[in-house]
């Protein structure tokens, strides 16, 4: 049988004009075109004659690349139009994306830009700068464990490894007021998107979301760009996260910091043994209902998410800008449904190591810092997780609620500091 003639494929970017907003990637195939961010197919002749060609069309290797990495390629690099709006420098943009095809070709291994946020000035070497944050992010994405994960970096490549998780409703964007200090500091920063969350793969299967696998997304991390132990800070579902990995992996972690959140084996005694605990915590019950809450979310432009966001915390730690960030992330594609099968994944596979009274004992140097006023966590437990700490410190932040990191950044960054010394 005669093989069939693989087709020419060629490969443009079109980029808008200064007074345009629309990005778009147009791929061409056997003499059409695809505008993907409209969805519509275009004849190549309507294609910008100021388009530039990444590739030719007659290269072996782009004619037959893994049509998966194209694929995830195109997803990260395609920009819808209400994402593009705000970017200030086109050209860095195009040879950007270009690079960044060409790196995901090539290695598996995509450098994006942040869809999220507006560009302030662009640096070299796949580097940018975001508004609001003073020191160059490096967006990338790692394909561990059988999915894709986003994290950005920042501070100096050869400082020590410092991981920020975030926890729900947020993303990466949490850890933004810690960003500056930590990286002028020396730290090497390392902040995923966790799975399931903002620009990371979202995998439909609720078991994808135990906290053993959410664990070993960060130890394969680690496993990618550091060599040495690394310190751990997490917030909420990632201060959860901190908590296994301080017992599990106690091999990969120097010190862990855990803001919010109890030790695992405390948490539950008090669910079952603590009414008001229990009346604090009934959204995770809700959240075990399937479709029923992802309707409730969704509904008026998040209105409920909103005003949990602003109602358990002081005004203004939430601006309207950093609430449009996250509808943004909470509107992507099955991102909802993802960031509550957290919750499901507790109830449904609850982690074994919080059964083991052993097993979940932190034996490295472990920071708590609490907000007194948190509305979803009785202060009580803080203290109580010390038992399970072998070397523990408890830091009870007085006038904070549950968001610390958002609303006294300077003291929990000092905090820290102090801590990592």
């Amino acid at each position: 049988m005669a093989k069939r003639p693989k087709p020419a494929i060629n490969r443009w970017v079109n980029l808008p004009a200064p007074h345009e907003s629309v990005f778009r990637l147009t791929l061409g195939y056997r003499g059409w075109a695809c505008d993907l961010a409209r969805g519509t197919p275009i004849s190549p002749a309507r294609v910008c004659p100021r388009a530039h060609r990444i590739f030719p069309a007659h290269n072996r290797f782009v004619t037959s690349i893994c049509p998966r990495l194209v694929s995830r390629t195109l997803s990260l690099a395609t920009l819808p139009h209400r994402e593009a709006t705000g970017v200030e420098n086109h050209a860095f943009v195009q040879n950007s994306i270009a690079y960044s095809l060409a790196l995901a070709y090539c290695l598996g291994t995509t450098v994006v830009k942040s869809h999220m946020l507006k560009l302030r000035e662009p640096v070299a070497n796949g580097i940018m700068k975001v508004s609001g944050i003073r020191s160059p992010l490096e967006f990338r994405v790692f394909h561990i464990n059988g999915i894709a994960l986003h994290v950005v970096f920042a501070g100096p490549a050869n400082g020590k490894p410092l991981i920020f998780l975030h926890g729900f409703p947020e993303f990466w964007f949490a850890w933004r007021r810690q960003i500056d200090h930590f990286a002028s500091s020396g730290y090497r920063l390392i902040i995923p998107d966790q799975r399931g969350y903002n620009l990371s793969d979202k995998p439909a299967c609720i078991a994808s979301y135990c906290i053993d696998l959410l664990a070993k997304d960060v130890v394969s991390i680690l496993d990618n760009v550091a060599g040495s132990k690394a310190f751990v800070v997490g917030h909420d579902w990632g201060a959860a996260v901190t908590w296994y990995l301080a017992g599990r992996y106690s091999e990969r972690i120097s010190r862990a910091a855990m803001l919010s959140v109890p030790h695992p084996r405390i948490f539950t005694k008090n669910l079952m043994t603590n009414p008001a605990q229990l009346r604090r915590s009934w959204y995770m019950l809700f959240f075990q209902l399937p479709w029923l809450p992802e309707c409730i979310l969704r509904r008026r432009d998040w209105a409920l998410l909103v005003r949990v966001l602003q109602n358990t915390s002081p005004p203004g730690v939430f601006s309207d800008s950093d609430l449009e960030q996250y509808k943004e992330s909470w509107a992507r594609k099955d991102a909802l449904t993802a960031m509550l099968n957290w919750y499901r994944a507790a109830l449904l596979h609850p982690s074994k190591l919080a059964l083991n009274c052993e097993a979940s004992r932190v034996k490295v140097p472990a920071l708590l810092i609490w907000g007194k006023n948190d509305q979803f966590l009785d202060h009580a437990m803080a203290r109580e997780s010390l038992q399970y700490c072998d070397d523990g410190h408890l830091e009870m932040l007085e006038s904070a609620t549950h968001w610390v990191q958002h609303e006294q950044p300077a003291q929990v960054n000092n905090l820290l500091s102090q801590f990592f010394a």
